[in-house]
């Protein structure tokens, strides 16, 4: 009976704890964001899809019932064929429908159970190794919900990664900075994507998108609270312009559509543009490159891009 009671112990503690699934090389894991409403071709997705070992794409979502919705696109099939084709490991980012729907489901101890259930299902029958979590937008109150609801996860999904994206522990301008407690959900997760982007909290002021010194610091701060191994740097690549009062979000090739003579560098890293009373940060290749410099730099998992159809 005594043994028996250990085997059992010793099973619920594997089912807790993430079942790494990667090689173990010091080759940095490149993960590509891929939203659902993208507009490039077939062709042009299978292309930039190859430089990539992870895809995540949108159009997966919990309901306020805790159950799994998925967009009924063709742009979805599409995508997913594409993915299966190339081989990369397809991890579908999962948030919820909308804010009410994650206050609702995280609260309600049995709704929480029921879409930890729901993911479970969702990754058995299509066969997934896993899945990328995208819980942002509520009040930090709901942060050890999250923690229950991705042991929960964990508890159910023991042989699948489980991922997530959190917003970088250094953000004075983000008010639900303290939504994701990184030392607390580190147990449960295989992978975390530090989000360094929107460092003026979604563009609402002008400034860089990022900094190359304070997506270091991001990056350093994570490391100590969860692992090295399971740090992923998060790289933006878009931009926002300002006019008038106005806000509007760009793409890098923005730059070359209005000429880069009027181009320079800000001190973040970023690429700054003053064209026609509007004055626009952006975050391009350039600022990546230097941004997967930090992960070589601290030796983490890899780095995450947003979004490779902008490439």
């Amino acid at each position: 009976m005594k043994s028996f009671m250990i085997c059992i112990i010793t099973l619920m503690i594997m089912a807790i704890l993430p079942q790494e699934s990667f090689s173990t090389d010091n080759t940095p894991l490149k993960w590509g964001y891929l939203p659902l409403y993208t507009r490039i071709s077939p062709e042009d997705l299978e292309k930039r899809i190859e430089k990539y070992d992870i895809i995540s794409c949108t159009g997966y979502m919990i309901n306020g019932y805790g159950k799994i919705t998925v967009r009924q696109s063709e742009k979805l099939k599409k995508i997913e064929a594409a993915v299966s084709r190339k081989k990369k490991l397809h991890l579908p980012l999962i948030t919820f429908t909308d804010t009410s729907a994650g206050q609702k489901v995280l609260a309600d101890p049995a709704l929480r159970s029921k879409a930890a259930l729901s993911l479970h299902r969702f990754m058995t029958e299509k066969n997934l190794r896993g899945i990328h979590m995208d819980i942002e937008n509520l009040n930090p109150s709901y942060s050890r919900n999250i923690t229950i609801f991705l042991k929960e996860i964990r508890i159910l999904s023991p042989g699948k990664l489980i991922t997530f994206a959190a917003y970088p522990p250094i953000q004075e301008n983000n008010r639900y900075r303290k939504l994701h407690n990184l030392e607390e959900i580190s147990p449960y997760l295989d992978l975390i994507v530090i989000m360094c982007y929107d460092m003026q909290a979604g563009g609402r002021k002008p400034g860089p998108v990022t900094d190359i010194s304070w997506a270091e610091k991001n990056v350093s701060l994570a490391v100590s609270l969860a692992g090295r191994d399971k740090i992923i740097l998060g790289i933006p690549y878009y931009g926002y312009c300002y006019s008038n009062g106005k806000i509007f979000s760009v793409y890098p090739s923005y730059i070359k559509r209005y000429g880069s003579l009027k181009l320079r560098r800000d001190k973040s890293g970023s690429a700054v543009l003053i064209e026609k009373g509007n004055i626009c940060y952006i975050s391009d290749m350039d600022t990546a490159e230097k941004m997967k410099e930090i992960a070589k730099k601290l030796k983490i998992r890899g780095w995450a891009l947003w979004r490779i159809d902008f490439q």
